[in-house]
């Protein structure tokens, strides 16, 4: 899936829906807004982390 892309890239699956737990689940705006923040929060909690592992930057 993000093999041949140009920038950095994740593929993130939340959820199958042919799984009727998880459809009914991915049907739920709530746990929709709750898995955007988590995948958002992992991806702000990541930059943070490689911005201060890298150090100050050359001239």
């Amino acid at each position: 899936m993000v093999r041949n892309a140009k920038m950095p890239s994740v593929l993130v699956e939340v959820g199958f829906l042919t799984n009727p737990q998880d459809a009914a689940l991915l049907a739920d705006a709530a746990y929709l807004r709750s898995l955007g923040d988590g995948i958002y929060t992992g991806i702000v909690d990541f930059v943070d982390y490689f911005e201060r592992r890298k150090g100050p930057s050359s001239p």
